[in-house]
């Protein structure tokens, strides 16, 4: 590249690391809340048809599933954004797996505290929500939201506007998705007790590797396509 006359400037060279490549603090007001809500979707769509084949038919469902998708991914990305310095997979897949681990502990614990009130075949026949139940479990899900607000806050939070970003996005995740595991508890599954609480849970693994893997990939995919033959800017 020449810059005037006898004055020759070495190539620009590809960087990944490059400023204007990668998802910075502003993330959110970049477009990555717009991503996180249609990962959220299509996640669902993902759990809705699994969820039809494995467990039971919630096509009926699927309006209130997808709204809850889009809210619950708009939400994860909206809070990363704030709490990230700019957007790795390391961080991102850590961000998702905490939300996990939190799941998984409220269902543990709800085993644990808990004495079944109902059977799962009573459940599987009523086809509707399960108000009662969830009624019954709600002093356990607030004190979770609480409890791993701060856990998560311990580790992300600069601030105390940081802790409010998890506090809302921990009791988004626990209204639209940990209520129906707070109350697992609850219900009696008799014989084949391990199998439905399995097959529940690896759902709400899918759920979340189908979101974290499309936020990634969509992130991604702007830059890739954007990067120049031959690793050099013209």
């Amino acid at each position: 590249m020449r810059h005037g006359p006898g004055v020759e400037l070495p190539p620009i060279k590809w960087s990944r690391r490059s400023p204007n490549q990668e998802i910075g603090r502003q993330a959110p007001h970049r477009g990555l809340v717009l991503i996180g809500a249609l990962s959220g979707v299509a996640s669902a769509l993902v759990f809705t048809v699994v969820h039809g084949l494995t467990i039971s038919n919630i096509w009926p469902m699927l309006g209130v599933m997808l709204l809850a998708g889009a809210m619950c991914g708009a939400c994860l990305a909206w809070s990363y954004g704030h709490l990230f310095p700019r957007f790795s997979i390391t961080t991102w897949v850590r961000y998702n797996a905490a939300y996990l681990a939190m799941f998984a502990a409220l269902a543990a614990v709800s085993v644990v505290a808990f004495e079944p009130v109902t059977t799962m075949a009573a459940v599987t026949e009523r086809g509707g929500p399960v108000d009662d139940l969830i009624v019954q479990a709600l002093p356990l899900s607030g004190v979770f939201v609480i409890a791993f607000t701060g856990v998560l806050g311990t580790q992300w939070a600069r601030d105390r506007t940081d802790y409010l970003r998890l506090l809302a996005t921990v009791a988004t995740l626990m209204l639209l998705l940990g209520l129906n595991v707070s109350v697992l508890g609850l219900v009696d599954f008799g014989g084949a007790s391990v199998r439905p609480v399995a097959t529940f849970f690896a759902l709400i693994v899918l759920l979340d590797a189908v979101f974290a893997a499309a936020v990634a990939v969509i992130s991604a995919w702007p830059h890739r396509s954007n990067r120049p033959r031959g690793g050099q800017l013209a």
